[in-house]
């Protein structure tokens, strides 16, 4: 299996619920049936912040940090956690290779097994007309064994549903890992010694620190659902804060867009346990807290950096044609095209037909590139202000290296561009699809490029996403602060909040939050451009 290009590692990510939302649901609103990607229902309670306001923190002091590397302390976790799967699975094995022989030894045992087989078969059967309910059983059946170590089905069960007892057995057995993940964020920063300078692989790299903390966050969220579930809100706080730190230790341990889009995905997990601790009837206000976060974690300008310059590091002879053009010789040109075409079917996966699809790629396997973009190139130098005969006396692929370095440079910096600007306005001045369609590729460095350079605006929306998503979260615990000041109420409209200030921009759009009140309760919505996000908020005035 080819590796994937490492900046769709996050759509491997499954979503992960905690509070009572549905998804794609159509909806119709003044007439108009609208998408919503997600919708959130939500049932609060008045209630002020705290004294003194930042009496839960997401966030360790100065003086509760030490100078170290978390990524040892996070090793630890993933170790132990991986030797605990893989001794719970050995018990299993043994048990059901036991089953097995009591089958053929024991009468009675053999009889109580055929008999739960029977009922099982049975209830199927009455399922066989709805087959994702019958799907759903056979999963959870399925599952029955592994709970023990099931994190994702913790994870995914709504809090009505949430199985308490599993739970807690669970948190129980892994005492370590939990120890070893809070030492870990205490410390300052986090440094998986990734090299990056000098490797040619870059695509290929692994990250398997990266993906082991997906495992670890869920393993967090699993305590601290538990935790809010016993209304130990303060420890379900400071686990949360050890969620979040994992967050931005990972941004910062691979400055790669992989490692921010999978410290963005944990730290909406926790933003998740946030949702459903708030919606407790006893739950602190924690708009300070939650206002008290330091800014993105993750900086879009490191990321740009070293996803712009994986070509330079990938192909050294790119880096020099850059630098320095002059210095390559005829066999220079032509072995960077060559490698060049070698790497294509090396980096893309199965997912990329390029040869059967013919047109412009294949030429490129059939070293029939020229062709196609030697014509191009001599308009460009003629435009560059070369002579006729300096142009002659070039040859093809020096010709066609120097139009296509010109070229890279170009999406480049298109690129860098778009990461400076809001996601917004990086949407309506510089829409980098339609760069893309009048892209061609006709060179093997073109084709590396569309291969290489990284779904921007898939990591920029991701990063907008979680920001919107803390902005709900601050919106949601104003409301219970104005509804503490008001009999209960909910406010008209988010002006109408005076106690707190309120975020009200739409990272998506630009403009203020989508804020009503509709059948008495109070409807917040943001729109990434593909559906909208609503969260309807129901207050509660009993405890």
């Amino acid at each position: 299996m080819k590796p994937l290009p490492i900046f769709i590692f996050f759509l491997l990510t499954p979503p992960i619920v905690v509070a009572q939302v549905t998804q794609n649901t159509p909806i119709t609103v003044d007439g108009k049936v609208t998408q919503y990607v997600q919708l959130a229902e939500l049932t609060v309670t008045p209630q002020k912040p705290p004294v003194p306001a930042l009496k839960y923190k997401l966030t360790w002091g100065f003086d509760q940090r030490v100078k170290n590397n978390a990524a040892i302390q996070y090793n630890f976790a993933s170790r132990e956690l991986a030797q605990m799967k893989f001794d719970h699975l050995a018990d299993e094995t043994r048990k059901f290779e036991e089953d097995y022989g009591r089958l053929f030894t024991e009468p009675k045992f053999f009889k109580e097994k055929k008999s739960e087989h029977d009922t099982f078969k049975k209830m199927l059967d009455a399922l066989s007309n709805d087959a994702p309910k019958t799907a759903e059983t056979l999963r959870f059946e399925a599952s029955q064994r592994y709970k023990p170590m099931a994190y994702s089905w913790f994870c995914n069960k709504p809090t009505s549903e949430f199985p308490v007892e599993y739970a807690r057995k669970f948190v129980d057995q892994l005492r370590s890992v939990y120890r070893f993940l809070e030492t870990g964020s205490r410390c300052d920063y986090c440094d998986w010694e990734y090299h990056f300078r000098g490797n040619k692989n870059i695509f290929a790299l692994l990250l398997p620190e990266v993906q082991e903390s997906r495992d670890l966050s869920r393993a967090l969220m699993v305590k601290a659902r538990l935790e809010i579930h016993d209304k130990n809100y303060t420890e379900a706080i400071k686990t949360i804060r050890v969620g979040k730190t994992l967050a931005r230790h990972v941004g910062q341990g691979c400055p790669l867009f992989v490692g921010h889009l999978v410290g963005i995905a944990i730290d909406s997990q926790m933003n998740e346990c946030l949702l459903e601790l708030v919606q407790k009837p006893d739950a602190p206000n924690l708009y300070w807290t939650l206002t008290a976060v330091p800014g993105s974690p993750f900086s879009r300008h490191k990321a740009f950096e070293l996803e712009m310059d994986v070509i330079r590091l990938t192909f050294p002879e790119v880096a020099r044609a850059m630098d320095d053009p002059d210095s390559l010789t005829e066999n220079d040109w032509k072995e960077l095209h060559r490698s060049l075409i070698q790497a294509i079917p090396l980096i893309c996966d199965d997912a990329y037909p390029i040869v059967e699809t013919g047109g412009p790629m294949a030429t490129l396997f059939a070293g029939g590139w020229g062709i196609t973009a030697y014509p191009k190139a001599k308009q460009w130098l003629a435009s560059q202000g070369k002579t006729p005969e300096e142009i002659e006396n070039m040859s093809v692929s020096q010709a066609v290296g120097l139009w296509s370095i010109h070229r890279f440079e170009i999406a480049r910096d298109n690129y860098l561009k778009i990461v400076s600007l809001p996601f917004w306005q990086s949407k309506e001045k510089y829409a980098t699809d339609r760069y893309w369609d009048e892209f061609e590729s006709v060179t093997p460095l073109d084709a590396i490029v569309r291969l290489l350079f990284p779904a921007e605006a898939y990591y920029h929306s991701a990063i907008c996403r979680l920001e919107a998503s803390g902005d709900v979260l601050r919106i949601v615990e104003a409301i219970r602060y104005y509804a503490a000041e008001n009999d209960g109420k909910l406010p008209p409209t988010l002006d109408a909040i005076q106690s707190v200030p309120i975020p009200q921009t739409d990272p998506f759009t630009g403009k203020p939050y989508v804020y009503r009140i509709e059948n008495g309760r109070a409807v917040v919505e943001y729109d990434p451009g593909y559906g909208i996000y609503r969260t309807v908020i129901e207050m509660r005035n009993e405890k």
